[in-house]
């Protein structure tokens, strides 16, 4: 019956969906189905994401593979890293020309843009994975080449140890918090 409802979508975004949200609802009763489902929808995350959409997509795979083998949400994760240290790097060469992701040659720490947000989505599901595998998280915090990606993904850890939540960095009087780029 999900083969035929997963055959009859008309895109892998909706295939992906659909395995995610089933895994979902199996992971109490059947967690050997739900594993299942999302190895099936691992397989579509496989590719290179070509937008912010198949980005959060890969999220959604390795946060729901998180309670069941957090290593395949860390190879997940990994992967995606990777690919944002790329368009990082693309949207800096790129500044003041077509994009402007980084403001006064930072970038914000709140998401004015799609790639800060994922900065911080990814940040967050490290934070959540920390409270399982501490030093895995942070060797993953590392790996992105740019040091405000850095100290986000670690202050995601940092909050989700300490137990509170929330992605967004505040100053004084609730202004905007930025962090200078290091080269």
């Amino acid at each position: 019956e999900v083969r035929l409802t997963l055959a009859g979508l008309r895109s892998d975004d909706e295939r992906i969906d659909l395995l995610v949200q089933l895994s979902g609802n199996a992971r109490q009763n059947n967690p050997k189905l739900a594993v299942e489902l999302l190895n099936e929808a691992r397989q579509f995350t496989n590719r290179r994401a070509t937008n912010y959409r198949q980005l959060e997509q890969h999220l959604m795979v390795a946060d729901a593979f998180r309670e069941f083998e957090p290593a395949r949400s860390f190879e997940i994760l990994e992967s995606g890293i990777a690919q944002i240290n790329e368009l990082l790097t693309a949207a800096a060469t790129l500044s003041g020309f077509e994009v402007n992701v980084f403001e006064d040659g930072e970038l914000p720490l709140e998401g004015r843009s799609g790639l800060s947000n994922m900065v911080n989505r990814y940040g967050q599901v490290l934070g959540l994975l920390a409270t399982n595998d501490f030093d895995q998280s942070q060797t993953l915090a590392n790996r992105f080449q740019l040091s405000e990606s850095r100290i986000v993904a670690r202050l995601s850890i940092v909050r989700s140890l300490l137990g509170k939540q929330g992605s967004r960095s505040r100053g004084p009087r609730d202004q905007n918090t930025f962090i200078r780029r290091v080269r």
